[in-house]
């Protein structure tokens, strides 16, 4: 039952998401042992501590995920990482930004999501990326992007939802490139 599992942060097991009849239904992002506890965030993932700290106070209670208690050098690692993703994102949408810089951006993003075990959050910088390349003209890229977006959102988010929907319209726009040009 969903309203029986708790909320560390950094090993998140379950996402939770809500379909167009309100039903809410939980998708586990890696194995889950018998007897484990299954849990959830109660927060966006991919904050760093301080911002983690303070939304979850508004929850009333004080995570003791892994992360959260750490070591503060290793808390320290993990800020400047998520930090950096921050950076990353608002520098791609610069307009400034020339090609070569984004195709080192995006293998940043994607390694520094990889490196906080940010699975959930994937769907969303793959679309981000398909989007941008697309600006950029590199359809091919987008492409790849796009599919990789909609692969993991269609498992971690409701299949007929308006963020599968809206991966799936660009993807189609993509798509009728290929088959104009």
């Amino acid at each position: 039952m969903i309203t029986d599992m708790s909320g560390p942060i950094r090993d998140l097991t379950m996402i939770v998401t809500q379909t167009r009849d309100l039903a809410m239904s939980a998708v586990a992002i890696r194995d889950i042992e018998p007897g484990q506890e299954i849990t959830i965030s109660y927060i966006p993932l991919g904050m760093p501590t301080i911002h983690r700290k303070q939304a979850l106070g508004n929850w009333g209670f004080n995570c003791t995920c892994d992360l959260c208690t750490a070591p503060p050098e290793t808390r320290e690692i993990s800020d400047e990482r998520r930090e950096r993703l921050v950076e990353i994102y608002y520098a791609m949408q610069d307009e400034t930004t020339n090609y070569d810089t984004l195709v080192e951006l995006s293998r940043e993003l994607v390694q520094l999501a990889r490196d906080e075990r940010l699975l959930a959050r994937a769907p969303e910088y793959y679309q981000s990326l398909m989007r941008i390349f697309y600006s950029f003209g590199d359809q091919e890229t987008a492409w790849k992007y796009g599919r990789m977006s909609l692969k993991l959102a269609e498992i971690l988010s409701d299949p007929e939802g308006e963020f599968v929907s809206g991966i799936r319209r660009d993807l189609d726009g993509i798509d009728g490139f290929f088959r104009e040009g």
